[in-house]
């Protein structure tokens, strides 16, 4: 009896020991819990930049990315007419992966480790200063100079000031500049002493006193002394315009003025800076505007706007774009299908599938409708549009036009210079950039992406996947109960653990079919005691092979569910070890097919962590227990929760063992 008390205290053990072991495997894991990949914000000062990560671009900033993580990282920011400068990101490690340290998932530290999952970035947001690729002006008898990737501060006689220890810095202002250190911003004096700590996130330039800053994970406004003058506690903050700044507190935007105070009541759901004494805020999916005393001037009813530049918006109503003045007037109807901002009097819309410039009074100033490309929608240049001061029109694929003096077209860049400023540096874009040119003379070239070479070093879009390689791994402890004789029996708690490779080929995106094979192996011990003279162990070891179909039922960016459909035959052999004498005393073969849920986390396109829920299996058995006789004895069976490998019966009629209640596994695919 007392035995049988010490044995149930042990199982109640060992069953909130697998509770813990399964919590620390959906919590720890940081391929699981944090992914392989981090969303950064990545700015530039110009904006519009590229972003290079390992040779490839993965967007212009302003653009929020998800990054691959890694312990380090360099990016690379390009723009035209300015230095290329490379900073970089370092990692740190994810506490989330000391979940892992526990004696059965080392799976999970070695799949942190491969996907990146164990390291993380600090600073989510990277602020970048780009300098003019024509040289750096002198500010303040200092200027910035880059050595061995480092950025220092030297006079006008060049000799080395502050010395070359930063990642990024910006020129001198008022006998201050930024400088940037492992990933924080700081301010320093001409002679290199912090005025203010290299501490934050990000530190803006400072307008009329104030710089907003970035702080962990809130914004804030401080002075050039380094004293906080507006409490970093919003989750977004903007510029100073027209002496109010937008910010936003939860999920909410609204204005505050210089001395911190929110002048405007916090309820809008996007807003923009102030503009011609105007700014656009958003209310339930709607656009408006509102002047500085908060009062809603022209109605919140648009599906769009724009800010007011020089007294006109563009406004959208019905899925057409259109312009108003800052009395809200409709000056031009509501018509085009997009709709650029106007500048020098003219703005660029696109009615029909066509470009055109319009004025301020609507009137088509080229006279011709411009002929829209079907493949990149970028307008060509009207011939009324060249002049005789003989520029050159350069369209870029963006729909920006550029006004210059072509000097030298190579098979990677154009080289121009600017027609405002033909006695000025020398400009380069790419030419995968380039659209068209329109010539003095009247001639146009157009750049075809397709026969372009610079398009050879494109990224190749994902190939669909073909083979399916992996497997998975699961382990319990659990005790067996059946019935004998109309009385219930409890044997030993047992531990089972199973391997199951696989191996298939994709017939579709979400179809997939092959083999898998597994091995199982479950064993218990009863010690000597007064029933048993000699130690007694119990070992059931098995396999199988069968066939799967899995389908992917319902999917998202990460995560996917799937359905598997699995059927095939296996064997168990039951031994017997008393004392030093082993006995085979049962030999058991099987047929199965079930239907077996599976959540999978996909860390890439080629490779996934799944979980394999097998308290949900419901799936068909046929067991026979072979004889020495040849006398077999078969049963069948139909229910709920079973394993591929390691289903194990005591009693057929009564009992079974109980089966891992969840397997992990890991699919890799080529």
């Amino acid at each position: 009896m007392k035995e049988r008390k010490n044995d149930k205290k042990m199982k109640t053990a060992v069953f909130f020991l697998q509770i813990i072991i399964l919590t620390l495997i959906f919590t720890s894991c940081a391929t699981i819990f944090s992914g392989p990949r981090q969303k950064i914000n990545f700015e530039t000062e110009p904006a519009g930049a590229e972003i290079i990560i390992k040779g490839k671009k993965k967007g212009v900033t302003p653009s929020v990315i998800k990054v691959k993580r890694a312990k380090n990282k360099e990016i690379t920011f390009n723009k035209q007419g300015y230095q290329p400068e490379t900073i970089p990101m370092k990692g740190s490690f994810n506490p989330t992966a000391l979940g892992n340290l526990h004696t059965w998932y080392w799976l999970c530290i070695l799949v942190d480790f491969s996907s990146g999952a164990a390291w993380y970035y600090k600073n989510p947001d990277i602020f970048v200063n780009l300098f003019p690729s024509d040289g750096i002006p002198y500010f303040d008898g200092l200027v910035p100079e880059k050595h061995s990737n480092k950025w220092g501060f030297i006079d006008s006689n060049s000799n080395l000031v502050i010395p070359y220890k930063y990642d990024n810095v910006t020129s001198f202002s008022e006998g201050l500049a930024r400088i940037n250190l492992d990933g924080k911003w700081g301010v320093i004096d001409k002679s290199g002493n912090e005025v203010i700590p290299i501490k934050y996130y990000y530190i803006g330039s400072f307008l009329d006193g104030l710089a907003r800053v970035k702080y962990k994970k809130k914004w804030g406004f401080i002075d050039n002394s380094g004293k906080e003058i507006i409490p970093i506690k919003y989750k977004k903050v903007g510029e100073f315009s027209d002496g109010l700044a937008r910010v936003k507190r939860d999920y909410k935007w609204c204005f505050v003025d210089k001395s911190g105070k929110e002048v405007i009541p916090i309820k809008y759901d996007e807003v923009g800076d102030f503009s011609d004494g105007l700014a656009r805020v958003k209310l339930i999916k709607k656009w408006g505007f509102i002047d500085k005393s908060g009062k809603e001037v022209i109605p919140i009813k648009y599906e769009d706007a724009g800010d007011f530049i020089n007294g006109i918006a563009r406004v959208k109503e019905r899925k057409k774009w259109g312009f108003i003045d800052n009395t809200g007037n409709l000056l031009i109807l509501c018509k085009y299908d997009d709709a650029k901002d106007f500048s020098d009097g003219q703005a660029m819309v696109k009615l029909n599938n066509n470009w055109i410039y319009i004025d301020k009074t609507g009137k088509d100033v080229n006279q011709t409708i411009i002929a829209d490309n079907q493949n990149n929608n970028i307008p060509e240049i009207s011939k009324d549009n060249l002049n005789a001061n003989a520029q050159d029109f350069i369209t870029l694929r963006n729909g920006e036009v550029i006004t210059a003096k072509v000097i030298e077209i190579s098979p990677t860049e154009i080289r121009y210079k600017s027609f405002d400023n033909l006695d000025g540096p020398t400009r380069i874009i790419p030419i995968k950039e380039v659209f068209a040119i329109n010539y003095a003379n009247g001639t146009r070239e157009v750049f075809n992406p397709i026969n372009n070479p610079s398009n050879n070093n494109r990224e190749a879009p994902a190939k669909q996947s073909k083979i399916l390689l992996g497997g998975s791994v699961g382990f319990d402890i659990t005790g067996t109960k059946y019935k004998r004789d109309k009385k219930s029996v409890e044997d030993p708690s047992q531990f089972t653990y199973s391997i199951a490779p696989k191996v298939g080929f994709y017939v579709s995106n979400k179809v997939s079919i092959g083999l898998e094979g597994g091995f199982s192996s479950s064993f218990f011990t009863i010690p000597k005691g007064d029933d048993n003279p000699e130690k007694i162990k119990y070992t059931n070891n098995g396999w199988q092979i069968g066939a799967f179909t899995r389908f992917n039922v319902v999917e998202t960016e990460r995560l996917s569910l799937l359905l598997e459909i699995g059927g095939g035959y296996g064997e168990n052999k039951e031994n017997l070890k008393v004392g030093k004498t082993t006995d085979e005393f049962n030999l058991w073969s099987f047929y199965r097919i079930d239907l077996l849920p599976v959540l999978s986390y996909n860390l890439s396109n080629r490779m996934s962590v799944e979980a394999n829920f097998d308290f949900l299996r419901l799936g068909f058995r046929s067991w026979t227990l072979k004889h020495t006789d040849d006398n077999n004895d078969t049963y069948t069976h139909f229910g709920i929760g079973y394993n591929s490998n390691n289903y194990v019966f005591v009693d057929p009629e009564n009992g079974f063992v109980r089966s891992p209640l969840i397997r992990f596994g890991i699919i890799f695919r080529f």
